[in-house]
């Protein structure tokens, strides 16, 4: 069976969704619209072969209840001088539970997804 072409319209509609749309979102609405039953490998695809490419992810630093930086996990790992991993612990439960269970959680640091 022959998959049909994607037409412009859904081209268009993949460009502007793409960067901030969760593909699952992005496949409904071009289901919704263009009645086309897309899957999300298919999405994929045509996202690369657009050029189309994700915005990362934003996060924001805490050092306790002070907001000291908003970025991407590379950007706060450089102005921490510390590995990504590192930042990616910071947003892990183990952390979280450990700072509600800090004697003085004001000095603590924290990692939020916005």
């Amino acid at each position: 069976m022959k998959k049909p072409r994607w037409s412009n319209e859904e081209d268009l509609l993949l460009s502007e969704l793409y960067p901030d749309t969760p593909d699952a979102e992005i496949q409904e609405e071009l289901k919704r619209q263009f009645g086309t039953n897309r899957s999300l490998a298919a999405i994929e695809i045509r996202a690369g072969i657009l050029f189309l490419s994700k915005n990362p992810k934003q996060y924001a630093f805490y050092k306790g209840d002070n907001l000291e930086m908003i970025g991407t996990k590379q950007e706060l790992a450089e102005y921490r001088g510390v590995r990504v991993e590192t930042i990616s612990f910071y947003l892990s439960n183990v952390h979280k539970k450990r700072v509600e269970q800090s004697k003085n959680p004001s000095k603590r640091i924290m990692v939020v997804g916005l």
